[in-house]
């Protein structure tokens, strides 16, 4: 037995370097762990927070086509639906670099958007646009539109829109 000590002890001598070496490796996994077990919880509270604070939608449906008033007039009658609104959305090109960009129309009570620079636009030639693009663009630029095929027209009145406001929108994850 004294002799398995010995070998121990001189096997130990040496190869301290890898001893150490496993040592913070397993301290690391073991720090990595514990922080992904606090991050879950932390992450879903403030998820849930979010989506109360902006008082996300639970269902989202589109479509290519505007939905018609007898379609509304049915949605409205399902009593499963407690709370129901209505937008648009189009896909258009700025006329400066031939960028996609996607127009939705302004939520009144469902998937509020947060302010986070700016002000509320007050008419149809002013526009909101996400918090992703505040490095390529700023409060008081003007974005020329055109229709994304030249056999379309434009399906919104103004072809200037100047930005007025950035925002996050509950919906589409924060851009960083």
């Amino acid at each position: 037995m004294k002799t398995i000590y010995k070998n121990i002890r001189r096997e130990f001598k040496q190869s301290i370097g890898r001893f150490f070496s496993l040592s913070a490796l397993l301290t690391l996994g073991v720090f990595v762990l514990i922080g992904l077990n606090v991050t879950g919880s932390n992450m879903r509270q403030t998820a849930q927070s979010v989506y109360e604070t902006s008082n996300l939608a639970d269902a989202k449906v589109t479509s290519t086509v505007p939905i018609s008033a007898e379609t509304q007039a049915y949605l409205n009658k399902l009593k499963e639906i407690q709370k129901i609104e209505y937008g648009h959305t189009i896909d258009i090109l700025l006329g400066s670099n031939s960028r996609a960009l996607r127009i939705e129309s302004l939520p009144d009570t469902l998937s509020k958007i947060t302010l986070t620079q700016g002000r509320k636009p007050h008419n149809t030639s002013e526009i909101v646009l996400s918090d992703g693009l505040k490095s390529t663009y700023k409060i008081g630029d003007k974005l020329n539109l055109k229709a994304p095929k030249p056999t379309q027209s434009l399906a919104i009145r103004k072809t200037e829109l100047t930005i007025v406001e950035f925002t996050t929108y509950p919906e589409y994850l924060k851009h960083k």
